[in-house]
C-alpha cells in the first residue's frame, strides 16, 4: 500500500509539472502541490513508513514550500503540517498508526520548527535579494538608455551644425573621403 501511494504522489508531482508547462498558472498548481505533500507527509507519519522514517520526510516541507508558494502561503503550509501531526497523534487510535515516543516527538517539533523558521528567513532574504536584483537592473536600463541617448547626440554634434542644424564641415570630409574611396574602387 506504501509503494502504490508513493507511485501515486510521483504521478500527481509529475501531472502538476505537465499542468504548469500548459497552463501557466504556476502558484495555484504549486499551492495544490504542496497541500498534497503535507497530506502525503501526513499519511507517512501515520503509517510510519520504513523504519519509521516518515517522520523525517516532514522536514522537507518547508523548504519546498517556501520555495514554490512564497513566503505566506510558506506560513501556512509549514504550521498546517505539525498541526496535522498532533491531531493524529491524539486522536488516531494507535492501533491505526504507528506510534513514536514522546522525546521523539518533542525533538521531531522543536527541529521542525527550526528547520521552518530557517526556510522563512532565507526565503525572506531570497525575495530581498531578487527585488535588489530587479531595482539594480531597471537603474542599469536607464543608465544604458541615457548612454544611447547621449552617443546620438554626440554623433548628430559631431556632424551637424548646431545653430544651423546643417550639416557640419567634419561631415562633409567624411562624404568626400567616401565618395574617393567608392571611385577608387570602381
Amino acid at each position: 500500500l506504501v509503494a502504490m501511494v508513493d507511485i501515486g504522489f510521483v504521478i500527481l508531482l509529475m501531472a502538476g509539472w505537465l499542468l504548469i508547462r500548459q497552463t501557466g498558472r504556476i502558484l495555484r498548481i504549486n499551492v495544490i502541490l504542496v497541500f498534497l505533500m503535507a497530506m502525503y507527509y501526513s499519511y507517512l507519519f501515520m503509517v510510519g513508513w520504513i523504519g519509521g522514517s516518515g517522520i523525517m520526510w516532514h522536514f522537507t516541507l518547508p523548504p519546498l514550500a517556501f520555495f514554490l508558494v512564497g513566503l505566506r502561503l510558506g506560513v501556512v503550509f509549514s504550521l498546517l503540517l505539525p498541526v496535522i501531526v498532533v491531531v493524529i497523534t491524539l486522536f488516531v487510535p494507535v492501533t491505526n498508526r504507528a506510534t513514536y515516543d514522546a522525546q521523539l516527538l518533542t525533538r521531531y517539533m522543536m527541529s521542525y520548527a527550526g528547520v521552518a523558521i530557517l526556510s522563512g528567513i532565507f526565503e525572506n532574504l531570497r525575495v530581498r535579494g531578487v527585488a535588489a536584483l530587479h531595482r539594480k537592473n531597471q537603474e542599469l536600463e536607464q543608465s544604458l538608455e541615457e548612454v544611447r541617448e547621449r552617443e546620438s547626440q554626440i554623433s548628430k554634434f559631431a556632424f551637424h551644425d548646431p545653430l544651423t542644424g546643417l550639416y557640419s564641415r567634419a561631415m562633409l570630409e567624411q562624404q568626400i573621403e567616401q565618395t574617393m574611396r567608392k571611385a577608387q574602387r570602381e
